[in-house]
């Protein structure tokens, strides 16, 4: 598959390089190389619903696609999910991974505030790029045993922002705008200003298009700041600095025409006969390269519109030196392809009635999907619109800051959507080149590394007496518990450490450690687990108004029946059936269970009396073990890897002081072991009862953190009434979530189907299926039915 991807990008680059002179050629190599050869991830948070009260639970499935091939990923097998406040992270979890779909839940808490939040969503691979690019969605929570009005009042505010088309302003030129005026709820605004010049003069006029977004131009003069201006309907004035402008440089301006992309450059007299560049790209791939030059402060170029691949292309002009001067996005919006409809067996349900609805699609296309779909009930809590998976991953993952109704710049294609389309690519895919970088031929470096087989633990080990990084050491890591993990990794020149740990699940210590007998000098600085770096998204703020009071009421009371008849079936948590609980050695040589044989009060007893493949000795009063090698019939020389519940441990004296009736069992490797950079020369592993090191002293240089590893997943629990007799039953039910199925296939007729119960809470229901393929195709449908 490789090295078809490889062919085909090779056949690409020689078709666009026919013809074209070796600068450009080079250019399109270099950007590949730094740009686009790089894989990138993008995620997608499906939530049953948007608000929630303390004891609900947020139920979300990932899907985690190749920028690329917008197929299910193959890099990453963890996913990161977060609740913030702000920059504060509420609930954190790992989210196993298969095939790039996974799922997960967090269950709000009683001591929540009432509040907006952010869910996002990311890999540790992203770690590595901008946070803004990874998934975030609002969230609200509201806590009715806590004081709402005081979160109600949010002082009335403005913000405007201004943005240069292509990244600045340059003097004597007609340079192109885009701004976006919002509110204190981050919402766009309608709006009419003008931009005013240090000189008192007013230059250009402004006025919103939709979504508080919109367009001018002027030509700015050398010397002169200007600065926009604008009024409010309560008597305010909000008014945001342009950026300075260059006295020279080049400006870009983009237009379609009939089938064609335009973009007319203009620059400065000290360009003139110079030669510039224009590179395409999308994802991962360069869809158009071309070469001008500047004549008469002047150079076009046009691009059939037919040949840009659908979603966002980042068009970016360089200069002759490889630096990138200006760039520009335009979105083409994707074909509509089969339509797949949800269909209810009817539109109207009565009290604990069975619901069946199906999804029809093309078998042979959806036969390898993962889908999820949520049934839920729409009320005046439920502000916020569901996300469509296909328009997030076409659209919102690609670009910053929050889009407001992305619905509507894919329903309708018409001269206004049209223009509001290009207006959102000037201002959201916004960004400043700083003019003195150049395009440079080397890869950039990574912190994070990919997740392909778990989670990865990393860290820094330092010299405590220079306190600077250290190379070449060799550092341990322990996952303490019945089913225990250690692994070995050697710290880079940077001092870097990388620990793959593989089927961690539930909350655990890790032991950290280098070999204190040779490398005392050392200590491993962990990394954060969970990114460190935010956005910086306006998060809108709480609003709820009184005539919510009685469905608020409602609403906390069905929940609080919920929790009190059904809290033991709402958490059940299940183990993958695929889990490995081998030990890192896989099948010792000769396993010795204690409690099989006379229970001895000292370890060296143990040993001595029916551990027949290990030896006690004695080296100037200090404990050594020697184990024995099987396929050469002799003792080791040196001691073996001694390990108590995965951890190792150096010092022999400290395991022949240790309780013996603290342990369950002995593993002996009697052979050579080779395990990454470290030669063993035999293992000898102790286990205790609840494989959590039975209070054994562990060495004082050893970290020791307390950690979260992979999720354990949550079971959804709904009732069912088949029978008379069960839609008989006085228990309650208040549900108002009544399905939520993370994981469905389709069955042999290209058809999904969900059955569920309607519960005791009338009203209007909506169905939400969201879903992919394994070739990249998404889907996102909704329907609506109503319960009395």
């Amino acid at each position: 598959m490789v090295q078809r991807i490889s062919f085909l990008l090779c056949l690409l680059f020689a078709q666009l390089a026919y013809g074209q002179d070796a600068a450009l050629q080079e250019l399109q190599s270099q950007v590949y190389q730094n740009q686009l050869k790089i894989p990138r991830e993008k995620v997608f948070v499906h939530s049953d619903k948007s608000t929630y009260l303390p004891g609900e639970t947020i139920w979300m499935k990932l899907y985690v696609i190749d920028a690329a091939s917008h197929a299910p990923t193959v890099i990453s097998k963890v996913g990161y999910v977060e609740l913030l406040s702000g920059s504060e992270p509420v609930m954190q979890a790992k989210i196993s991974l298969e095939k790039g779909s996974g799922e997960g839940s967090f269950l709000i808490p009683s001591s929540i505030a009432t509040g907006n939040y952010i869910l996002r969503s990311y890999t540790n691979w992203m770690k590595n790029g901008d946070p803004s690019l990874y998934f975030e969605k609002t969230i609200s929570v509201i806590n009715v045993s806590r004081n709402i009005k005081a979160q109600q009042q949010v002082r009335k505010s403005y913000t405007l922002q201004v943005f240069p088309e292509g990244g600045n302003m340059v003097s004597g030129l007609e340079n192109y705008f885009g701004f976006q005026f919002t509110d204190e709820y981050n919402m766009g605004i309608s709006g009419k200003g003008f931009i005013l010049s240090s000189d008192g003069d007013t230059v250009a006029r402004m006025e919103t298009f939709k979504f508080g977004i919109g367009s001018f131009n002027f030509s700015p003069k050398k010397g002169v700041t200007y600065k926009a201006v604008m009024p409010t309907t309560d008597g305010s004035i909000t008014s945001a600095m342009l950026p300075a402008a260059y006295d020279q440089g080049y400006v870009i301006h983009l237009t379609s025409q009939g089938k064609a992309v335009i973009i007319d450059v203009k620059a400065s007299a000290d360009a003139e006969g110079k030669p510039v560049y224009l590179i395409g790209s999308n994802s991962r791939n360069i869809v158009c390269a071309f070469k001008q030059t500047i004549s008469q402060a002047n150079a076009r170029f046009t691009i059939d519109m037919d040949k840009l691949p659908a979603g966002v292309n980042d068009l970016i002009l360089f200069n002759e030196l490889k630096q990138p001067l200006c760039e520009r996005l335009y979105f083409k919006r994707p074909e509509k392809g089969k339509g797949v409809q949800l269909k209810t067996g009817q539109s109207a349900y009565g009290r604990r009635e069975q619901v069946v609805v199906e999804l029809d699609t093309d078998s042979a296309l959806y036969a390898q999907s993962h889908f999820s779909a949520s049934v839920y009930r729409l009320d005046s809590l439920q502000m916020s619109p569901e996300m469509n998976l296909e328009y997030y991953f076409w659209m919102q993952s690609e670009l910053k800051g929050t889009i407001q109704e992305p619905d509507y710049y894919f329903e309708t294609a018409s001269a206004e959507t049209d223009q509001a389309l290009d207006n959102l690519m000037l201002t959201h895919g916004w960004r400043r080149f700083d003019r003195n970088t150049t395009l440079a031929d080397k890869m950039p470096s990574f912190q994070y590394l990919p997740e392909p087989d778990g989670v990865i633990v990393s860290g820094t080990l330092i010299d405590k007496r220079s306190n600077q990084p250290a190379s070449g050491i060799t550092a341990y890591l322990s996952w303490p518990a019945p089913a225990a993990k250690v692994v070995n990794a050697v710290s880079s020149s940077d001092g870097r450490l990388y620990f793959p740990l593989k089927d961690i699940y539930g909350s655990n210590e890790l032991v950290v450690q280098t070999n204190n007998r040779v490398d005392s000098f050392y200590r491993v600085d962990l990394d954060p687990a969970f990114s460190t770096h935010y956005s910086g998204s306006k998060i809108p703020a709480f609003r709820v108004s009184e005539d919510l009071k009685k469905v608020l009421e409602n609403q906390f009371l069905n929940s609080q029946v919920q929790n009190a008849f059904y809290a033991e079936q709402a958490l059940q948590f299940r183990l993958p059936d695929n889990l490995d609980t081998s030990a890192f050695y896989g099948i010792p040589d000769k396993r010795y269970y204690l409690d099989d044989y006379t229970r001895f009060p000292t370890m060296e007893e143990v040993i001595q009396e029916y551990v027949n493949e290990v030896r006690l000795t004695r080296e100037q009063g200090q404990p050594h073990f020697q184990v024995v090698n099987l396929p050469y019939k002799k003792r080791f020389e040196k001691d073996p890897l001694v390990l108590i519940d995965g951890v190792p441990v150096f010092d022999p004296a400290k395991i022949i002081r240790f309780d013996p009736l603290k342990i369950k069992r002995i593993d002996v490797m009697a052979r050579t072991y080779f395990w990454g950079n470290v030669i063993n020369d035999g293992i000898v592993s102790y286990a205790s009862y609840e494989g959590n090191l039975a209070g054994f002293e562990l060495d004082p240089n050893a970290v020791v953190v307390q950690y979260e590893g992979i999720q354990l997943k949550r079971e959804f629990y709904a009732p069912s009434y088949p029978t008379p007799e069960a839609k008989a039953s006085h228990l309650p039910d208040r549900r108002t979530v009544l399905l939520w199925a993370p994981e469905l296939k389709v069955n042999s007729n290209g058809k999904i189907r969900l059955q569920f119960y309607t519960s005791d809470v009338p009203g209007s229901y909506q169905v939400v299926v969201h879903g992919i393929t394994d070739a990249g195709q998404w889907i996102s449908s909704k329907a609506l039915f109503s319960t009395k």
